[in-house]
């Protein structure tokens, strides 16, 4: 295996290891899409049965993330989004739950697919993968702890 990619298998379990022995989520590995760089991730996925935590690293566009994905069942007129599997992402999170955006205008590198935005985050993961890694997991902590904990309303609209 490609040390890289056993590196940020080891960084993201310790960084979110909380999730395995403080919530009982299961975990496993995955690597998708390997032969296809532009489509190639790895990623380290966290599950209990309401809930999936996917902690991903997208090659080509040079993206450690996190996203949430509702595993039980909502009545689809409920849908926040109208998708069949009902998913989240952290930078959702952070544009409606920190103070005015704030967490997410501060990740503004971590959006936009320009040559040099990659190549900053391609830079950003190389020289610090563990701090990178371990940032989204202090951001998990501090803005979807309700999501981890089986709240589901961050899923639906409020009302319907």
């Amino acid at each position: 295996m490609n040390p890289l990619i056993e590196k940020f298998f080891k960084e993201t379990r310790s960084a979110f290891e909380f999730l395995e022995t403080d919530y009982n989520y299961f975990v496993n590995e995955k690597q998708e899409n390997m032969d296809c760089f532009p489509d190639a991730i790895v990623s380290v996925n966290y599950a209990n049965s309401l809930v999936e935590v996917k902690v991903f690293w997208h090659f080509a566009s040079a993206t450690i993330s996190v996203a949430f994905t509702f595993r039980g069942k909502i009545e689809e007129s409920k849908l926040l989004f109208s998708r069949i599997i009902p998913t989240i992402n952290i930078n959702t999170l952070l544009q409606s739950r920190s103070p005015e955006g704030s967490e997410a205008k501060s990740l503004k590198i971590t959006n936009g697919v320009t040559f040099s935005k990659i190549k900053k985050r391609e830079k950003m993961i190389n020289d610090d993968m563990k701090g990178e890694i371990a940032k989204q997991a202090l951001l998990v902590k501090k803005y979807a702890m309700d999501i981890i904990e089986g709240d589901t309303s961050a899923f639906v609209i409020s009302g319907r």
